[in-house]
């Protein structure tokens, strides 16, 4: 049961909150499709919700506002919505914060102090849920409002109505611009050279579509299609089309980052006629089959565009990449001869797990491109705890409890290609109670200590030192509240698997 469903089935008031319950929850023609209201400022027909294959996170529904602001996520999930609420002393600020400065929305908050019913009503959800304040509320909704894909909210038919919805958008026509991605419509659009060059790279099929000569430089098209086969192996091993209802732990979510078949990572270097052009912009949409995602999942307007544009067939999965490169001269040149250089990103590939190991314990691994044997052989194991001094905030109770491992690895491997490093997640620094209720406004959730590094994720410390057998380095599990009696590290590899390729367009 997710954390809202907790503590409304516990009877708590979330009106206090800023969050009022309806039995009828009608939604207005700007409510995304999908959506679960979970409460109403009351004033405007504000509304929150979270919205089916988004996970957890939160988004504030604002039909009388202006179109680009009628749906924006405020929360990455509801524990991280209280969390914000703590540290801004109300909702409202919370979901107004897209329209202000830093310096206004912290004068906002302290115009607007928190009444007593809501500081008894979240100091005792805090307490019971171990909720923690975000430290920089601000700097956190304004990251996620800018990092977020909003082409992928689908809505209802009425969002389309120009009689309900009078800023409705009609279909805009083909446009490609410098600046534009594929959202934005900046600008005079490029004059296109189709190219539809296909080429094999590793396993996957590439298309390079078309380039476009724009006013300050050129834009390319590439398309990629991925193997139906791999994608749908990809949702059901993580049951991804449960997503929302699924709870996946920051291991399982890097390992599912990791894995995506649809997560292609390339620098694309272009020449135009012998001169090499930097890169300025990059843009990624998605389209995956509609067979393998039925109504769990919606593919986006620009994707669907994309694939009519360029002939593209629907029952297959691509991942759409658009660049931009700035002319290397002041004007735009006459074409001559394009070509493209692509350098494939690096990857993480997990090598091998292993418990705890003994000072003079030897594990066997190899390199997953070159098939190289190595050893790894520890030196030295201990516990170690953090000393409560470095402790930043003092109503913060901090996971203090770690274990280092130093060893060493024959024959040697480059820092950049190779680390060991805590397999499982660690814990998470939680409030201290306090006398008002266990309402702390001014705590911090930053746990990073020090060189140790954060208490909720991966930590690896490499230091230089050798020793007769090699470099000695030396890797710290993630921060505990307890020590763990037996840890599982990882031995990872940072991989290029492909080369670099070379295509000509013109």
């Amino acid at each position: 049961m997710k954390l809202f469903d907790k503590i409304k089935n516990d009877g708590f008031d979330l009106g206090e909150l800023g969050l009022e319950q309806r039995e009828d929850n009608i939604p207005y023609f700007c409510t995304p499709k999908g959506a679960k209201i979970i409460g109403w400022a009351g004033v405007d027909g504000i509304h929150y919700c979270m919205i089916r294959g988004f996970g957890e996170m939160i988004f504030a529904v604002s039909p009388m506002d202006l179109p680009e602001n009628y749906v924006l996520p405020v929360a990455r999930s509801f524990r991280e919505l209280l969390g914000l609420m703590i540290s801004c002393n109300s909702m409202d600020a919370v979901q107004q914060c897209y329209m202000f400065t830093p310096e206004s929305f912290q004068h906002y908050i302290s115009e607007n102090p928190p009444d007593e019913g809501f500081l008894k009503t979240l100091g005792d959800i805090s307490k019971k849920y171990r909720i923690q304040p975000i430290s920089d509320p601000y700097s956190y909704i304004k990251a996620l409002q800018s990092q977020f894909d909003y082409s992928k909210i689908k809505f209802t038919e009425d969002f389309y109505d120009e009689d309900m919805n009078p800023s409705a958008k009609k279909d805009i026509p083909w446009k490609v611009t410098y600046d534009g991605g594929f959202y934005g419509k900046r600008g005079r659009g490029g004059r296109e050279i189709p190219l539809k060059k296909s080429f094999v790279w590793g396993d996957e099929k590439w298309i390079l579509l078309s380039v476009y000569m724009c006013g300050k430089g050129l834009v390319a098209d590439f398309a990629i299609e991925i193997s139906r086969e791999k994608v749908k192996g990809f949702i059901d091993r993580w049951d991804l089309l449960n997503e929302d209802k699924n709870t996946y732990s920051e291991r399982e979510r890097r390992e599912i980052s990791e894995e995506n078949p649809m997560e292609v990572s390339f620098t694309p270097v272009a020449f135009l006629n012998g001169k090499k052009l930097g890169t300025k912009h990059g843009y990624g949409i998605n389209w995956i089959c509609p067979e393998l995602i039925g109504d769990a999942v919606e593919n986006g307007r620009e994707s669907a565009a994309f694939l009519e544009h360029y002939g593209l067939a629907e029952d297959s999965c691509w991942v759409i990449r658009r660049f931009s490169f700035p002319y290397a001269t002041k004007r735009a040149p006459k074409v001559g001869k394009i070509k493209f250089t692509l350098e494939r990103g690096r990857k993480t590939v997990r090598e091998k797990v292993f418990d705890s190991p003994n000072p003079g314990t030897e594990i066997d691994f190899s390199n997953p491109v070159t098939g190289e044997s190595h050893r790894l052989t520890v030196l030295k194991y201990e516990n170690c705890t953090v000393p409560e001094k470095y402790m930043s905030n003092e109503n913060i109770e901090y996971p203090r409890c770690y274990t280092v491992m130093s060893y060493v690895v024959t024959p040697e491997i480059s820092y950049r290609d190779f680390m060991v490093r805590d397999y499982d997640d660690g814990d998470c620094a939680i409030r201290k109670a306090a006398e008002n209720n266990g309402y702390v406004p001014e705590a911090s959730n930053d746990a990073a200590i020090g060189i140790i590094g954060g208490a909720d994720g991966p930590t690896v410390i490499m230091l230089g030192g050798t020793d007769s057998e090699g470099t000695v380095r030396t890797a710290c599990s993630n921060l505990r509240f307890a020590q763990k009696e037996k840890i599982r590290w990882v031995i990872e590899f940072s991989v290029k698997d492909l080369p670099d390729i070379e295509i000509e367009g013109i």
